[in-house]
């Protein structure tokens, strides 16, 4: 975690002493539909693997400071929150059958002995970002914006639903998640003259990295890779200064 945060600290540092024209804060939400992963993996010591394919919706909030370095080129460092979701699955089996839930080490707090599963999962997430974008005003109060984002993901709460009584498990291993690459395309809208905006983007994922989870009785060195697949929409409104 210190290692993650290093970086995103020293990228801040270069930004403020070097920049040229003018930074900004803003803050934004961002919405996210992705297949996460298709992969074979193992529950535990089985002799045996499953075919996995994971799809879901993603949210978060997030601060960003903004700096201009040129009539064109600006850098951005970001941190917030981000909920990485799972909530469809398609697992083929060793008996070549598809179920649409996945195996979970759960200890009933009845000693209920069943083999659980979940179908519908998620990922609390401190988000950490690195970015930079290409800006070109086409009136006096509209921009348009390219660009792209380095994001990291750093776990500290999961929550897993059980399918056996609506059963919602909930743990706390703090840990590395992953990592992604983002471009987006989108404009930035002066609102007013006080130096306010509002910027819409589309946010296409390009590459992402995740690494397996223990409650699956995956090796955590595991890592699930994809690229593209996957689509959203991010929403900021900021101040320049």
């Amino acid at each position: 975690m210190r290692k993650l945060l290093l970086i995103p600290v020293a990228f801040l540092y270069i930004t403020i002493s070097f920049g040229q024209k003018s930074h900004s804060l803003e803050f934004g939400i961002t919405g996210q539909y992705d297949k996460h992963a298709d992969y074979t993996t193992r529950f535990g010591n089985r002799s045996y693997t499953d075919d996995m394919e994971l799809w879901g919706k993603s949210f978060g909030f997030h601060v960003n400071y903004k700096r201009s370095w040129n009539q064109y080129l600006n850098t951005k460092i970001g941190i917030g929150y981000y909920q990485l979701g799972i909530d469809k699955i398609r697992n083929l089996t060793r008996f070549n059958s598809i179920v649409t839930g996945r195996n979970i080490d759960y200890q009933h707090p009845l000693g209920i002995q069943l083999l659980f599963s979940t179908s519908k999962y998620h990922y609390d997430n401190f988000h950490m970002s690195l970015g930079f974008f290409y800006q070109k005003d086409y009136s006096k109060k509209a921009a348009i914006i390219i660009g792209a984002d380095f994001n990291g993901l750093y776990t500290f709460s999961q929550l897993y639903h059980i399918n056996y009584d609506q059963i919602k498990y909930r743990t706390n291993h703090s840990r590395i998640l992953g990592y992604s690459v983002n471009t987006y395309f989108g404009f930035e809208k002066k609102l007013n003259t006080r130096n306010y905006y509002l910027s819409p983007k589309i946010l296409i994922p390009i590459y992402q990295n995740l690494r397996g989870d223990k409650a699956f009785e995956e090796d955590p060195e595991l890592t699930m890779e994809k690229w593209l697949r996957g689509m959203g929409l991010t929403i900021t409104i900021g101040k320049y200064f």
